[in-house]
């Protein structure tokens, strides 16, 4: 153990280190912020950090040793560079400690929560199963270099060095919940707090900067229209109490168009790379609009490390980049993108390996065609952006004619984005595609908010309720969605009978064991740290074509190895199977069980050590 954990018991390992990430990342961004340092430094260290530690393990493994020995070189590096006095706007501060206390309690209601008999609960179960299913299997279990949770010998195309640190926590004892919830808890703050300063330097008032990220974090549809509608045929006795719950399937109604409920909720407390993303994304534009010259190399650095953090950023760094490369017309400009392409060219490539078509296509009007958890008819796209999208873009196109530059030529570069949205596809899930309107959503709201507070001070008394009105249109459905996944956190992901046999796979198995399974929500990636061969069915199929995966021949390939087919059970390395009695399409022969060691057994569960 490196002598920089000696005396801290296993406990407090995790904790440790997320100090040693914050100090460093605080020494590192002082050479480069102003007072927003502090709030850049816990993003900025954990993508240093996870850096250092993901190339050691090439070397050490991925264990203490390698988390260690990084662990000295970032903290040699802090007392190199050393911390000044800290300093802060109090504004940001506010910022920071609301958004910080919002996603705290959200973290912990929606990601691994559990009830008193013991079951695990989210309100998000298939996103969070799959971010734990590439978290545990790498800090509890020995899959690195990573390798798909769900498939055996299949590279993991995926941007996945978020969850790589949640990892790294977990190996120092962290626990699968602290792993997830404390980095989205404080990079959820960092990303809302960085995204108020970039306003702020496009030159955003105060107040103004914070409409902006209220209506970036609130954003939601015309579904709320819906929901008042149903309001005359519910019983009056049950009307305070239907106001008061304001329902997401008001506002979430494929079936009738509304499928943008609310953006932050859908894509940063399910999707959690969004938030170290959308951090990043505030991060490199802020130095870009510093315009100082050393500031330059650093944005191109952080922007060039993050592919594998957060692909879609990534891109809408590079994109949006361009118009402040137009206006200042800089020869930094030009380092900054070659530094960008030379780091980010190698990880791009590790991400290109799609196994099926379907990732980038000119397809214009996709977003009105059937799809398998949307609407089932086609649907008019000029329908559904009015009323998914319509109050942004016209407001933001009302705001561009108050708005200075930058913002004007940033929001000009959202609407060319926004079209290429409707004419390209670049992910075979079509609502996949959707994931870029944040970025456009970013830039439509600082332009909207200028136009509500021009309203405001030009009209007065009137403009102060024709503002209220205005903010009410664009916020009204994203607040219903919040308060009812905040009410939802209560589905169950696990139950503790479910809890307790993987808990037994991941104390008895092998660190990289594959196991075959056929449960219908595995935990054995997620709470037994193990890879499976798992079956085939709505929730996983979902993903797997989300990542452009085959999946023809799974389902036979399982039923083969589970009858007993030894040369395919030793080709994918499978070593274990977990049969749950409750799903009776996929069990094993009699013949082939006579074969195997029966390690674990009650009413439910069975676990064989295969012998082949």
């Amino acid at each position: 153990m490196s002598v920089l954990f000696l005396g801290t018991s296993d406990e407090m390992l995790w904790i440790v280190f997320l100090a040693l990430v914050f100090a460093f990342g605080l020494s590192v961004s002082q050479r480069f912020f102003r007072k927003e340092s502090v709030f850049a430094a816990f993003p900025v260290g954990v993508m240093f950090t996870t850096w250092a530690v993901f190339l050691l393990s090439f070397i050490f493994g991925f264990n203490i040793t390698s988390i260690a020995v990084s662990s000295i070189l970032l903290l040699a590096c802090t007392l190199l560079l050393g911390i000044k006095q800290v300093q802060f706007d109090k504004h940001q501060l506010i910022v920071f400690i609301i958004s910080l206390a919002f996603f705290a309690f959200l973290n912990h209601l929606m990601v691994w929560n559990f009830d008193s008999r013991g079951n695990a609960l989210s309100a998000v179960v298939v996103d969070v199963n799959y971010h734990s299913a590439i978290i545990s299997p790498m800090g509890w279990g020995d899959n690195f270099p990573p390798l798909y949770p769900y498939l055996p010998d299949s590279k993991l195309t995926y941007h996945f060095l978020f969850d790589f640190f949640s990892a790294i926590l977990l190996k120092l004892g962290s626990g699968l919940p602290m792993a997830m919830q404390v980095p989205n808890a404080i990079v959820g703050a960092s990303f809302v707090t960085l995204l108020y300063v970039m306003l702020r330097k496009l030159n955003l008032g105060r107040k103004t900067a914070m409409l902006a990220v209220f209506l970036i974090l609130f954003n939601g549809s015309f579904g709320f229209i819906e929901f008042f509608k149903d309001l005359s045929s519910i019983p009056q006795g049950e009307l305070v109490p239907s106001l008061l719950k304001m329902g997401v399937a008001s506002v979430w109604m494929p079936e009738r168009g509304y499928i943008m409920a609310n953006t932050i909720t859908e894509f940063t407390l399910n999707q959690r790379m969004f938030m170290m993303g959308i951090a990043v994304f505030a991060i490199v534009v802020i130095l870009l609009l510093d315009s100082i010259e050393k500031n330059y190399t650093f944005a191109a650095l952080v922007a060039g490390l993050s592919p594998l953090f957060h692909i879609y950023s990534f891109a809408a760094i590079m994109f949006f980049s361009l118009p402040l490369a137009l206006l200042n017309r800089k020869k930094e400009f030009l380092f900054f993108f070659l530094i960008v392409v030379l780091l980010a060219v190698p990880q791009i490539m590790q991400m290109g390996e799609p196994r099926t078509e379907g990732y980038i296509q000119f397809r214009p009007g996709w977003v009105g065609e059937p799809q398998s958890n949307w609407f089932s008819e086609k649907q008019d796209v000029f329908g559904v952006w009015l009323k998914n999208f319509s109050p942004y873009i016209v407001l933001a196109a009302l705001g561009m004619l108050f708005a200075g530059m930058p913002l004007q030529l940033m929001t000009a570069f959202a609407f060319i984005m926004f079209i290429l949205v409707n004419l390209f596809v670049t992910q075979p899930l079509m609502q996949d595609n959707r994931k870029w309107l944040l970025f456009v959503l970013i830039l439509f709201s600082a332009s909207s908010a200028v136009f509500i507070a021009w309203v405001a001070r030009r009209f007065r008394k009137a403009g102060w309720v024709v503002a209220t009105l205005l903010v009410l249109i664009l916020t009204l459905g994203g607040i219903q969605t919040v308060v009812e996944w905040a009410e939802n956190y209560n589905q169950v992901m696990f139950y503790n009978d479910e809890l307790h046999v993987c808990e037994f796979i991941r104390d008895n198995t092998e660190p990289d064991a594959v196991i075959i399974s056929n449960m219908h929500r595995d935990c054995v990636n997620n709470w037994g740290g193990r890879r499976t061969f798992l079956r085939v069915d709505y929730e996983s199929e979902t993903w797997y074509k989300g990542h452009g995966l085959n999946t023809a021949s799974m389902e036979e390939d399982m039923r083969r190895m589970l009858w007993g087919d030894c040369e395919l059970i030793r080709k994918n390395g499978v070593g274990y199977i977990l049969i749950d009695s409750r799903n009776g399409d996929f069990t094993p022969r009699s013949s082939f069980i006579g074969r195997m060691e029966r390690m674990y057994e009650n009413s439910t569960f069975s676990l064989y050590r295969v012998r082949c």
